[in-house]
């Protein structure tokens, strides 16, 4: 049996794209039209060139609201919880601060996802090393070229803050659940 390895930001969470995503709507909420984004940086005082107190005051405010209420992949529950029932681990590793592990915690139950672990780090690679995962799917650049150069295979899944990546950074890049499932059956669940 393997231990797989999934981010949940971006991955689990379906946080939608462009005008439609949940972080950029909560942005137009909070700050109104003045706020425009002038980037698809995964840095959000780069991406709406915000200075840090308002960036530090919005997520304050919002955060929590947005890890509860995002909706989530229905693919994605569905393919870990068919991993978990043929009795492979999987292993969650968030960026999210351990503060929010209890909202992290309802919302996966809420939508029904199977797992084993669940860490709170945004140093990845460290984790995923130890805990010998097979691969690990994360749609941020930095995680993935980090996981990827401690020999883990890692899966770059596409949004518009990581288009940059250059193809040495990640093993390969995947722009939906259908293209994760494919993959790891294909190397893995022959």
């Amino acid at each position: 049996m393997y231990k797989f390895g999934f981010d949940i930001d971006g991955v689990l969470t379906n946080e939608g794209d462009n005008d439609n995503n949940i972080w950029h709507k909560t942005f137009i909420d909070h700050f109104g039209d003045k706020v425009k984004k002038v980037s698809d940086s995964y840095d959000f005082r780069e991406a709406y060139n915000l200075p840090d107190s308002d960036i530090i005051d919005f997520l304050n405010e919002n955060k929590e609201k947005i890890f509860s209420s995002v909706p989530p992949y229905q693919e994605a529950i569905e393919f870990l919880n068919r991993l978990k029932e043929q009795g492979h681990k999987i292993i969650l590793i968030t960026a999210r601060h351990e503060e929010f592990r209890d909202v992290t915690e309802k919302w996966l139950s809420r939508n029904n996802f199977s797992y084993d672990k669940l860490y709170h780090d945004e140093n990845k690679a460290p984790l995923a090393l130890n805990e010998n995962l097979e691969i690990f799917v994360d749609d941020h650049r930095d995680n993935v070229r980090d996981i990827k150069s401690v020999g883990i295979p890692a899966l770059l899944f596409t949004r518009s803050h990581n288009l940059n990546a250059s193809e040495d950074e990640y093993t390969a890049r995947v722009s939906n659940w259908q293209e994760i499932k494919d993959y790891i059956k294909n190397y893995y669940l022959r």
